[in-house]
């Protein structure tokens, strides 16, 4: 979330200098240390700078109701 997107200053970030150095590949969305290793991946791969990397809507939908079929 934008907590932890500072300038240095201890500032937050404006929206489009978040968006920006998302773009560029420069900053990257962390997630917890207890997700899924496998969601990870995917969720990772849903934020993808690069578009052929990212699953397909369809893709989506079939991983995220495998994946409520675990709970």
């Amino acid at each position: 979330a934008k907590e932890g997107n500072s300038s240095g200053s201890g500032h937050p970030l404006p929206d489009t200098a978040v968006l920006q150095m998302v773009s560029m590949g420069k900053l990257r969305v962390r997630f917890s240390p207890f997700m899924d290793p496998g969601m990870a991946r995917f969720v990772g791969s849903c934020v993808s700078v690069d578009p052929q990397l990212r699953p397909t809507a369809a893709e989506v939908l079939y991983y995220l109701q495998v994946a409520m079929r675990q709970f």
